[in-house]
C-alpha cells in the first residue's frame, strides 16, 4: 500500500458505478445493469462456460489483491447495518480477495468478513468513528499485508460486479499518477448545495455545518461551484 498524501482525486468516468449498487435500487433496475453488462462484455448468446469465465479470476493477467472495507460503528451489534453477505459472490473463495469489516463492537460479526476492532476515544460520535477506516484504513497492519488496492463501501452497498471489473478497476487505480479513484455525486451543486442537502435530511448537527462552512470559505482556493465527488464508494493503493 502506498499512502496517497494530499488526495487528488480522479474520476474514473464511471468505473465505480459500475459494479456497486445501493439496497435502495429496485431489482428490476439490478437485473437491466446486469443484461446490459453481459450483453456489453459478450454481444453473442453466453453459454455456461462463458458466464463462469465472466465472474471469475480465470484469464485475469497477473489479479491484484483487493480488499473491500466497511467501517460498521454502534452502541450494540442490533442497532447497525447489516453487510452485504459477501459469502455468495462468484469470487469469495478466490485467494486475491479479502473482505475486513472495522468496528468498535467486539462481537460484530457477519458471514465472509473479518472483524478489526479499533477504537478512538478522542470521539465520540459514531458517524466520526467511522471516518478513520474510511480514509486512513490502509494505515491497519492487516490491510498492509494484504492488499494492494482497497475498495471501501458504505455498508448499505451491495457488490454487484464480477472479478473481472474489480481487476480492470484495480488495475486502472495502481496504474494512475494518484492512485485514488471516485465518482462525481449525481446532484452535483457545488459544496454549499451539499451542506443544504446535509442539512435538510439532518445529517450532521447545524453548528458542524457552519463550521464547515466557514473553515471552507477561508481557503483562499475555495469555489462554490467546485466539482462535487460522492464517497460511497472509493478505491485507493
Amino acid at each position: 500500500m502506498r499512502p496517497t498524501g494530499l488526495l487528488v482525486l480522479l474520476s474514473l468516468l464511471g468505473g465505480l458505478t459500475v459494479v456497486f449498487n445501493l439496497k435502495g435500487q429496485s431489482s428490476l433496475t439490478r437485473f437491466h445493469q446486469i443484461y446490459n453488462e453481459i450483453q456489453h462484455n459478450l454481444p453473442n448468446m453466453p453459454n455456461m462456460d462463458q458466464l463462469k469465465m465472466l465472474v471469475s479470476d480465470e484469464g485475469v493477467t497477473d489479479p491484484i489483491p483487493i480488499c473491500f472495507l466497511v467501517s460498521i460503528y454502534g452502541k450494540w451489534a442490533g442497532t447497525v447495518d447489516k453487510v452485504f453477505p459477501v459469502r455468495k459472490l462468484p469470487f469469495y473463495e478466490s485467494p486475491y480477495y479479502n473482505f475486513f469489516g472495522f468496528t468498535n463492537l467486539p462481537r460484530w460479526e457477519r458471514p465472509g468478513w473479518t472483524r478489526i476492532v479499533r477504537n478512538f476515544p478522542e470521539f465520540r460520535r459514531f458517524i466520526t468513528l467511522s471516518r478513520w477506516p474510511k480514509f486512513q484504513g490502509w494505515k491497519d497492519e492487516q490491510i498492509q499485508a494484504n492488499c494492494s488496492v482497497v475498495i471501501y463501501m458504505d455498508s448499505i452497498t451491495e457488490i454487484t460486479g464480477s472479478s473481472k471489473q474489480f481487476q480492470k478497476l484495480a488495475r486502472r487505480v495502481l496504474e494512475s499518477e494518484v492512485g485514488f479513484a471516485q465518482y462525481h455525486h449525481p446532484g452535483g451543486g457545488g459544496a454549499l448545495t451539499e451542506f443544504k442537502r446535509i442539512a435538510k435530511v439532518g445529517k450532521d448537527r447545524p453548528a458542524n455545518i457552519e463550521a464547515s462552512i466557514e473553515w471552507l470559505r477561508k481557503q483562499s482556493d475555495f469555489s462554490p461551484h467546485c466539482t462535487l465527488f460522492a464517497n460511497q464508494y472509493i478505491s485507493y493503493s
